[in-house]
């Protein structure tokens, strides 16, 4: 399916800002390909001299998307983070370290893939470890941190080589770009996962607390909200496409439907209302994913 990665883009286009969470330490939010020197495509295809929202000033307004998926970036140094085993998030972070090393000074096309690098994504984009280390306590691991962090730039180097301009500079040069659905969707499935599993060790970490620092939390935990509704609103956005192949339907599908219970009570009562209004209004030709997407409406 030649060409159906491009509208990928655009749910999370021009999601660059970092913003503190309850005063987290966001030196973890790095941009590791700047740092090793360059940024590669990134910086050449993307920026240009008019950055990422010359792409979107060329679209209607009302066309344009307003989510942002790499808003999790919000949520990741917060109160705590899924204890998976030290070990697997460290190799999940070294495996996206390597992705960032050949992205940062890579061609678009160049990206690894789950034909050629099935056990570097899948160490990266681990959903079954973040799944399996559920109903997760208050305690979180440093390395964990930084996984989701780095999964986090990982996805925005192949939202990056989506863009139709990167497509136009690889053509102008005889070449072609790849398909990126499969990586751009297991990523964005690694980090919604990531978000509900923030926000239940956050939840279990409340709990403990006397009601005045309880209240102290507060605003700290309406930001995660605010982050996990734009991170729900991507994953409908990615779901909208027409091009989204059935088992990738299916595997986001069924992780609202596994996710959204978990998400639900944190969530701003107008987003809550907006995502009600979007499941509703949303059909998907695959049943499997029409049956998951029918949980997820449930749970809300």
């Amino acid at each position: 399916m030649r060409g159906g990665v491009v509208p990928f883009l655009h749910p999370v286009a021009g999601a660059r800002q970092h913003a503190a969470v309850g005063g987290a330490d966001h030196g973890a939010h790095r941009h590791l390909a700047a740092r090793r020197g360059g940024a590669g495509f990134l910086q050449r295809d993307l920026d240009g001299a008019h950055g990422a929202r010359a792409c979107n000033r060329t679209r209607p307004a009302a066309s344009r998307p307003m989510t942002r998926i790499l808003a999790l970036l919000l949520l990741l140094p917060s109160l705590a983070l899924a204890q998976v085993p030290p070990e697997t998030a460290r190799q999940g972070r070294q495996a996206g370290e390597a992705i960032l090393a050949r992205a940062a000074n890579g061609e678009a096309d160049q990206l690894p893939r789950f034909a050629n690098d099935a056990a570097l994504l899948r160490a990266l984009f681990n959903s079954a470890a973040l799944l399996a280390a559920r109903p997760q306590p208050e305690a979180g691991t440093p390395e964990l941190a930084e996984w989701s962090n780095t999964a986090a730039e990982v996805l925005r180097f192949y939202l990056a080589a989506s863009d139709p301009r990167t497509r136009a500079a690889l053509a102008r040069r005889g070449r072609t770009l790849p398909d990126y659905q499969d990586e751009i969707t297991q990523g964005t499935l690694f980090l919604l996962h990531a978000t509900a599993s923030a926000g239940q060790g956050a939840a279990h970490h409340l709990a403990r607390l006397p009601p005045a620092e309880r209240a102290s939390r507060q605003p700290g935990l309406a930001r995660m909200g605010a982050g996990a509704a734009q991170m729900l609103q991507g994953v409908l956005a990615i779901l909208r496409e027409p091009l989204l192949r059935a088992p990738n339907a299916r595997a986001l599908a069924t992780g609202l439907a596994t996710d959204l219970p978990l998400l639900r009570d944190g969530l701003p009562a107008e987003a809550r209302a907006a995502l009600a209004r979007e499941l509703a209004s949303l059909r998907l030709a695959d049943a499997q994913a029409a049956a998951a997407l029918g949980q997820a409406r449930g749970a809300l």
